[in-house]
């Protein structure tokens, strides 16, 4: 995981996916922008991101046969 400034001078976290993940049709890596230009206020949205997205991982589970990915405990919509 890391910080890093686009081209259009707005900060994004960068976080690699385990290749357990990966090899389960996950991505190799996410990127998500924390909405600042900024440094000092993209450091502390980056924690709130984490988390989030920490917390979604744990429930995120992915259906081979249907291909798509779906959160536990949902229902699949029709």
């Amino acid at each position: 995981m890391y910080i890093f400034c686009a081209n259009n001078c707005t900060y994004y976290t960068r976080i690699t996916l385990p290749k357990s993940r990966r090899d389960r049709s996950f991505p190799f890596d996410m990127k998500v922008s924390l909405l600042t230009k900024e440094r000092s206020v993209g450091v502390g949205h980056n924690f709130a991101v984490l988390s989030t997205i920490k917390q979604v991982l744990k429930t995120v589970t992915v259906n081979h046969s249907r291909s798509s990915i779906e959160l536990l405990g949902s229902s699949p919509k029709n």
